[in-house]
């Protein structure tokens, strides 16, 4: 009789291996909110959102430029993100970084940090390693950043779904 164990035993650490990614991550907008700027910004406002990932991201979203014509709070799509299982990463984490810069010559940066869940979900969680103040906020919208918001980790999205969360940089 033929054991099918080490054919199974084989693909399985296989796909342990290969850094699949963990899911769900989340769908991430990056804002800048010039309303209270001191000094104020000139319009309109050139602003570059861009990321840096570490090795063990599975997908870590994408630059982008938005240009703002009046003071207010403007986002753009950074994209999915989510932090790799298996390998080295099996259970371990992934930096992310998300900076901006204007044509004003402000700047901030948030470096974040995601882990892989052991549940069935794999589901992602984000820490906020540097970079958090009173300048900087996660929101499960662009409308709805709150104080309490103003926290270090957790779950910025519910379990099994894919945000989105917004990080909110108050320039």
């Amino acid at each position: 009789m033929l054991s099918l164990f080490p054919t199974f035993a084989t693909v399985a650490l296989l796909l342990s291996l290969s850094g699949v990614s963990a899911g769900p991550g989340a769908n991430v907008f990056a804002c800048l909110n010039t309303q209270h700027s001191s000094p104020p910004y000139t319009f309109p406002l050139d602003i570059s959102f861009n990321i840096e990932k570490g090795e063990c991201m599975g997908h870590s979203g994408h630059h982008s430029t938005v240009t703002a014509t009046e003071p207010g709070q403007i986002c753009t799509e950074i994209g999915y993100v989510e932090a790799k299982r298996g390998g080295i990463c099996f259970m371990g984490s992934s930096l992310w970084h998300l900076a901006y810069e204007t044509s004003n010559g402000t700047s901030g940066k948030v470096i974040t940090h995601w882990f892989t869940g052991p549940d069935r979900r794999r589901t992602n969680t984000m820490d906020i390693l540097r970079g958090i103040s009173d300048d900087v906020m996660v929101c499960p919208t662009a409308d709805t950043c709150e104080d309490t918001e103003k926290r270090r980790h957790g779950n910025w999205w519910k379990p099994g779904t894919q945000g989105p969360i917004h990080i909110v940089f108050n320039g």
